[in-house]
């Protein structure tokens, strides 16, 4: 029995649809967490204010502390909370969120597509230490 070519296609198509959709969350939902955790969890808030956050949305979270081995070395010194956002029938990770304290304050979030899809990075800039409360969003792909 021969598959014609646009079976083949049509096939290809749908194979690679259901893979993506499979794995991780779109890229514009990163980006949607990525705004609420930027908004409702500004530069400088606690780890309270953080677990709650967490908490409040039903988020598996970890409890804060220091990861020495890190990938990213700037964040071998900073305490971490990391959580997992699974996926809607709850069997897979779909998005992964992280935070970064230095001193009891928020100094960076991250929220991460779980098969690496991209990711809403915000941090503090280099002038927050000149009293500029700026901070630096990265939309990493």
């Amino acid at each position: 029995m021969l598959i014609s070519k646009p079976s083949i296609i049509v096939l290809l198509i749908t194979c690679l649809v259901l893979a993506r959709c499979s794995c991780g969350v779109s890229k514009a939902e990163i980006q949607e967490m990525g705004h609420t955790v930027e908004t409702q969890l500004p530069i400088g808030s606690t780890e309270a204010q953080v677990s709650k956050f967490l908490y409040d949305r039903h988020i598996e979270h970890r409890t804060p502390s220091i990861v020495p081995e890190d990938p990213v070395p700037r964040y071998r010194q900073l305490r971490k909370i990391g959580a997992t956002i699974e996926n809607f029938w709850g069997s897979e990770p779909a998005m992964y969120v992280a935070f970064y304290f230095d001193k009891g304050k928020l100094v960076e979030s991250r929220v991460s597509n779980a098969c690496g899809f991209g990711c809403y990075s915000v941090r503090q800039n280099k002038s927050f230490e000149t009293d500029n409360r700026d901070v630096f969003r990265d939309l990493c792909d």
